[in-house]
């Protein structure tokens, strides 16, 4: 059924999405989530965890205003990091 689709097919509303990721994994989107309401997150909050692996691997014992500086976070956030 989605052979001949094509982006001219998708409501505006969706083109971007549709786009960017191609028309057939939008169609398998659709297929996964469609009528449902899903919040996506922020790339930043995906990506959280590899920071956090980073931070602690990148600490030295006394680098925490690099860290904060590098990773667009205050000295706070980075002791807590290091503490978990």
């Amino acid at each position: 059924m989605k052979d001949g689709l094509s982006i001219k097919d998708i409501p505006n509303s969706y083109r971007d999405i549709a786009s960017t990721i191609g028309v057939d994994s939008f169609v398998k989107l659709c297929g996964l989530l469609g009528g449902t309401s899903m919040y996506v997150p922020t790339p930043r909050t995906i990506l959280k965890p590899v920071r956090d692996t980073n931070i602690k691997r990148e600490f030295n014992g006394s680098n925490y205003k690099e860290l904060s500086l590098k990773y667009g976070i205050c000295e706070t956030q980075v002791r807590k990091i290091l503490s978990k």
